[in-house]
């Protein structure tokens, strides 16, 4: 069992990124595959660590950035939940902000 869980919203993010990515280089993509799983790790370990966001969202999500990409979780323990994948020149308010 992964130490972490993607909602839908999470999976669909990382796919796009992926596909992005995938256009240009093969090895940006897995590189950037490995640093996102490895950064989805992090919550699970600790997760009240990543940083809350008021500015962007009034709710209980926390957010931690890995390879330009802020990865916005929900801090349960027993495992947390990827919420969103999103790149760091996206406009992060507006895309959440109908979501939570």
């Amino acid at each position: 069992m992964r130490p972490f869980q993607l909602n839908r919203d999470a999976a669909r993010d990382l796919e796009e990124a992926v596909a992005y990515l995938a256009q240009d280089s093969e090895h940006a993509t897995l590189s950037l595959v490995d640093d996102l799983e490895n950064g989805f790790r992090f919550p699970a370990q600790w997760p009240l660590t990543g940083h809350r966001r008021p500015d962007i969202i009034r709710s209980h999500l926390r957010f931690w950035t890995v390879a330009g990409y802020a990865i916005a979780y929900q801090p349960t323990p027993k495992p947390p939940t990827i919420v969103a994948v999103l790149h760091g020149s996206r406009d992060i308010h507006s895309v959440l902000k109908d979501c939570f």
